[in-house]
């Protein structure tokens, strides 16, 4: 389960502030988030993964307590129990596709490469059909090419939670499709969390839950602006 209590975070020198007084995510539910640009869905998703730190509260991510963590146990943590997908992609330039998906076993001490990993790596490339490319570096490759790139590498893991930032924007109707029916395979195969910020609400059917980043976001847009999750 997701639990977070009291968080409050603010960027140094602006006006944002996300304030969430209490808010719980069951195991294994599918949740999207959709509202409007600016209102704070990726800093949300960034927090849960330990990217970013609030200046109160706690994020509780099953038995791991985020908040409480170092750095380098936050980055341990993301690259093996979150499978991250960022809205811009951030895929290594000089690494070919099959590198790039492999990163999290690259970074993390923890993680082993071994037959298993690649036999998986090959599997996912070829469910988002991009196989025939797994040796071309990722300059190479159109934009919703690098998108599927970036979600193969946040499944490699099999992570607990999933979190994927706009992971169809990119991407034509067909291929939205299959991401979108890949995610949530992956996600009931690990039995992980996925929670998906995203703009198109032809897919909210296809979710247990729908929070709408709109309703949390009342406040006027001035200096006192508070982004609350009820």
């Amino acid at each position: 389960m997701i639990r977070i209590r009291d968080l409050q975070f603010g960027y140094p020198a602006t006006p944002f502030r996300l304030q969430i007084p209490s808010w719980e995510v069951p195991d294994a539910a599918r949740v999207a988030i959709v509202g409007p640009s600016g209102s704070g869905k990726t800093t949300l998703l960034h927090l849960l993964a330990g990217i970013l730190v609030p200046q109160q509260g706690q994020i509780e991510m099953g038995a791991f307590n985020v908040t409480r963590m170092n750095d380098a146990s936050r980055r341990d943590f993301r690259a093996s129990q979150i499978g991250l997908v960022f809205q811009r992609f951030e895929l290594i330039d000089y690494l070919n596709v099959a590198s790039n998906i492999l990163l999290p076993y690259t970074i993390n001490r923890a993680l082993q490469i071994d037959a298993s990993v690649r036999k998986r790596m090959q599997e996912l490339a070829h469910r988002a059909g991009i196989s025939h490319l797994l040796r071309r570096p990722v300059q190479r490759l159109s934009q919703g090419e690098q998108q599927r790139v970036a979600i193969c590498r946040a499944l490699i893991t099999q992570p607990q939670w999933l979190l994927a930032d706009e992971p169809t924007g990119n991407l034509d109707p067909q291929n939205k499709r299959l991401i979108v029916d890949l995610l949530h395979q992956q996600a009931e195969v690990s039995q992980a969390t996925l929670i998906m910020v995203t703009h198109d609400v032809s897919l909210m059917a296809d979710f247990s839950l729908t929070v709408d980043f709109q309703s949390w976001c009342a406040a006027p847009r001035d200096a006192s602006r508070q982004e609350a999750i009820p």
